[in-house]
């Protein structure tokens, strides 16, 4: 269960920082995004 959360963060956190890129997502700090 470790590995599989290990290895699922840093995917999820590359595909919000590419809609945050595209303009879908607005990053507002402490990983928090918001819908813009």
């Amino acid at each position: 269960m470790f590995y599989v959360l290990r290895c699922i963060r840093p995917k999820i956190r590359r595909q919000l920082q590419i809609l945050r890129d595209k303009g879908i997502l607005e990053f507002k700090g402490k990983g928090r995004y918001g819908v813009r």
